[in-house]
């Protein structure tokens, strides 16, 4: 169990591990075809790898998301299950989705404003 002591060094080294795994990640994507699709899965990613909730129910140590949903979804903590990891896993997808979609919906209102710059 994580004492006080220990809590900023395992925050630190997921941050450090999630950072290792960015750059397979960017090396694996670098060859899709579309960079708005390349920018959504990166980003996608990241959001699902960095969003955190409390490990339990009213303690306040955080911890990552999806290992919160996978180890309730084995032996549930609390009445409501994985869901409660599950609904700001699919917050913070649809927020990465929809950052990674402004880009696009920004040429798109220039494009129809017609300032003349194509892209």
């Amino acid at each position: 169990m994580y004492g006080a002591g220990e809590y900023p060094w395992g925050i630190a080294f997921y941050l450090l591990g999630t950072a290792l795994l960015a750059a397979p990640l960017w090396w694996a994507t670098a060859r899709l075809p579309r960079p708005g699709v390349r920018r959504a899965l990166r980003l996608f990613v990241l959001a699902i790898l960095l969003t955190p909730v409390p490990a339990h129910p009213g303690q306040p140590w955080l911890a990552p998301a999806w290992v919160v949903a996978l180890f309730e979804a084995f032996h549930p903590t609390a009445p409501e299950g994985p869901a409660r990891a599950l609904a700001a896993l699919v917050v913070a997808a649809v927020a990465a989705l929809g950052l990674a979609a402004l880009p696009w919906l920004a040429r798109r209102i220039r494009r129809l404003r017609g300032d003349g710059r194509h892209g």
